[in-house]
């Protein structure tokens, strides 16, 4: 058996006997690319305690992250305690939220049908009216989305939640404009029936009184009738229309110092002469109506011109007053148009816009300064709305006069001018028949007109709209009353000229 701790001498050195030339160069040991590189720093000496420790410690270290991440293998029962714990939290959340809506839902709806149930009632008060027969059929389709939720049980009304969470606020709004609007509509019918019965009691005819009676009745015979001042021109109006159709026709007398709104009055008496209806006519010393006969008259068939309506129009040539260089033509309406509220031009005229006119009609042509004015309205208390929106843009105060009957129109519009101006900043003073405004736009600020359901309240601040920024219209479709087409033409007014 050898020994491996001795030499064998039969081995030799296998590149004994070559020349030097054939020697074979092996770099990093021979010479300075040779062994040394291993002395010294660069070394075997170079690995010191210090490193030898750190590598223990890093590789004991990734064997305990070896054996946590085992561990978890081996154990998931608590990490899917813990995923439940959070589930459950999370419906437990979910449940009460659904709980509280439920109840908070119910108790909306509660409500919510009670004022449907009143509205219902209001409107079905007065059958026979296209509009609020209209009314009645929203308020029994809003009765019928509550029906589908509080009918249904529980777990529908949460999916009903959770598909539609404003249901529940819509139909209250909508609930809440049908109730006002159901009681805008009740005051006007009472408010009416109080002025028919007030008619009713001077209708004479061969000493009896006929009975108004409103959605029909009997056709009277005439004769005589006698009436005071009234709160509007147009029962005397409706009477005066009325007049021919009677067997005995109307003999009209005034028992008052003078009539409402004798302006209108006087355009019914133009319009019966327009169609050839024989009337006589008695005033007093001052041009006061006192007496109208108007006799039985078979009415024919005839051509009759129509003006443009001037009341529509005065919005038009109120927003070129107000306008610089801005110019409205309002054709087909002569100067001296019988309408009252044609003499709203003159007013604008007076505050400082320009008139012309022409033979296919007549306009204004707005200028760089307006002034305030102080005017009666008595004869045109229509187009005073407007005059009275030109005069919140005017230099000075604007005052305006016999105002009366604006009191019991679709609004008190007085009032709500009046409520409506001080939101955009003017000072606003009035009495039972006048305004007067004082102009003073320190606020700038965006502001909501509310016009109370009545069409020339919508108009007049569409008018303000076009100079003052920041205005908007809360029922903007109020306008169909007399003018359904309003926004669109009015729109017409920012269009670039072709």
């Amino acid at each position: 058996m050898s020994d491996p701790n001795k030499t064998d001498k039969n081995i030799g050195d296998p590149f004994d006997g070559l020349p030097e030339e054939e020697m074979p160069i092996i770099d990093g040991i021979d010479g300075e690319d040779g062994l040394g590189g291993l002395d010294g720093m660069d070394g075997l000496d170079g690995v010191g305690e210090e490193e030898v420790v750190a590598s223990r410690e890093y590789e004991e270290a990734v064997a305990d992250a070896e054996k946590i991440i085992s561990s978890n293998k081996k154990s998931p029962r608590k990490k899917m305690i813990l995923v439940l714990a959070c589930v459950g939290a999370f419906l437990v959340g979910i449940i009460g939220w659904l709980g509280w809506s439920y109840w908070v839902d119910r108790e909306a709806l509660a409500t919510l049908t009670s004022d449907l149930m009143a509205a219902r009632g209001r409107a079905e008060s007065s059958k026979g009216n296209p509009e609020e027969s209209g009314e009645t059929a929203s308020a029994n389709q809003l009765s019928s989305r509550i029906r589908q939720i509080v009918v249904a049980p529980w777990w529908d009304q949460v999916v009903v939640r959770i598909l539609d969470e404003r249901q529940v606020v819509t139909a209250q709004e909508e609930a809440s404009d049908l109730m006002e609007s159901a009681k805008r509509r009740t005051e006007n019918r009472a408010w009416w029936s109080q002025q028919v019965s007030s008619v009713d009691k001077t209708l004479a005819v061969e000493d009896r009184t006929i009975p108004a009676i409103q959605g029909g009745g009997r056709m009277p015979r005439g004769g005589k009738i006698e009436v005071g001042r009234t709160a509007s021109s147009q029962f005397i109006s409706a009477i005066l229309m009325l007049a021919p159709r009677l067997e005995k026709g109307v003999d009209f007398f005034v028992n008052s110092e003078s009539l409402t709104s004798p302006s209108y009055v006087e355009l019914t008496l133009h319009a019966l002469k327009k169609w050839g209806i024989p009337f006589d006519v008695l005033r007093n010393e001052s041009g006061q109506i006192t007496r109208v006969t108007v006799p039985h008259f078979d009415l024919s068939s005839c051509a009759v011109a129509i003006e443009p309506d001037a009341s529509s129009a005065v919005y038009f040539l109120g927003a070129a007053s107000i306008v610089r260089d801005a110019r409205v033509t309002i054709q087909g309406l002569p100067r001296l148009s019988r309408q009252p509220d044609a003499a709203c031009l003159p007013a604008f005229v007076s505050m400082g816009a320009h008139e012309w006119s022409g033979p296919n009609g007549m306009g204004i042509e707005g200028t760089a300064t307006l002034n305030g004015i102080d005017v009666d309205a008595s004869r045109w208390p229509d187009g005073a709305l407007c005059v009275a929106a030109v005069g919140a843009l005017a230099k000075g105060r604007t005052r305006i006069r016999g105002l009366e009957t604006l009191k019991v129109k679709e609004s008190n519009r007085v009032q709500v001018l009046a409520e409506e101006l001080t939101k955009m900043g003017c000072r606003v003073e009035t009495t039972l028949s006048s305004i007067t405004i004082d102009p003073d736009f320190t606020t700038a600020r965006p502001i909501l007109i509310d016009p109370r359901g009545d069409h020339r309240i919508a108009m007049t601040f569409a008018v303000l709209g076009l100079s003052r920024p920041g205005i908007s219209i809360g029922d903007p479709r109020c306008v169909s009353k007399s003018y359904p087409n309003f926004w669109r033409d009015f729109a017409l007014l920012t269009e670039s000229p072709r």
